[in-house]
């Protein structure tokens, strides 16, 4: 076989495993966001951030700050939407 070439691409075994993915990175996102609005409110996310292993986790404190300021943009458009309906 083909590397480009994938018999179940499109298949609906396929679709229904991106759909569950999609929604485990839904709920992902949705409690990394409730306990990053929690340790913003309490004002102790810095010292918190600060402890993260940024060469373990792959990650740094700059993309948590980027992440989180995109994904209040995000949410206030999608609260926006949903106020309209």
């Amino acid at each position: 076989m083909m590397p480009c070439y994938d018999p179940d691409a499109g298949s609906a075994r396929q679709y229904a495993r991106i759909a569950e993915l999609q929604d485990d990175l839904n709920k992902v996102e949705a409690m990394l966001c409730a306990i990053i609005d929690v340790l913003h409110k309490h004002k102790i996310i810095g010292p918190i951030v600060e402890e993260i292993n940024a060469k373990e986790a792959g990650i740094t404190a700059n993309d948590i700050a980027i992440w989180w300021r995109d994904h209040k943009v995000k949410d206030a458009m999608r609260k926006r939407k949903e106020e309209k309906k």
